[in-house]
């Protein structure tokens, strides 16, 4: 949980990974919980998206009329 803790220097890290000669591997993170996971993880770098959906597994079942 340290790094809620720590100023976000996302741009300015973001540039020196991708300067850097190794590939930036970006899991994506569909949510708070998932970003926390890849944080958790030990990944320097997240990939969101603003129109993710979740798998039809996740919604709640179609209503039966």
């Amino acid at each position: 949980m340290s790094g809620l803790m720590q100023r976000n220097s996302g741009p300015g890290r973001l540039g020196e990974m991708l300067a850097g000669p190794a590939p930036v591997l970006a899991p994506g993170a569909f949510d708070a919980l998932s970003a926390r996971l890849v944080e958790e993880a030990g990944s320097g770098a997240a990939y969101m998206t603003g129109s993710v959906r979740p798998p039809r597994s996740w919604a709640a079942p179609p209503s039966v009329s």
